[in-house]
């Protein structure tokens, strides 16, 4: 499928906060890799914490609808990794109001920058 010849893929995305904070961050790292031929795992961390996420081939179709991207499966497959290894990548961190110190991730390549 999509996936099979996935290589991996290590980077330090560029980390904000979503709001206004003035509080200085450690470096993130992140990891993406396909365990399979239809899944990508995103695990990013930095020295405290860690967070992973795993995509399924519809749920990577609804980022390409969203996106709006028309091309094929393994263009977009290409076109998500070339993203992830951006030096454009951010990683955003918002506090989580239902929890104490914990905090939602969003990560923005270049592709999601238009929204």
């Amino acid at each position: 499928m999509v996936f099979e010849d996935f290589d991996p893929i290590s980077s330090k995305p560029k980390v904000e906060w979503a709001s206004q904070s003035s509080s200085s961050l450690c470096p993130f790292f992140l990891h993406a890799y396909a365990p399979d031929s239809s899944h990508l795992v995103i695990h990013v961390t930095n020295i405290y914490e860690g967070w992973e996420t795993l995509l399924s081939l519809s749920m990577l179709e609804d980022i390409r609808d969203m996106v709006g991207i028309g091309c094929s499966w393994s263009d977009f497959a290409n076109y998500f990794a070339t993203s992830l290894k951006s030096q454009d990548l951010n990683l955003v961190l918002e506090p989580d109001s239902n929890s104490n110190g914990t905090y939602l991730l969003l990560l923005f390549a270049s592709f999601l920058s238009k929204f």
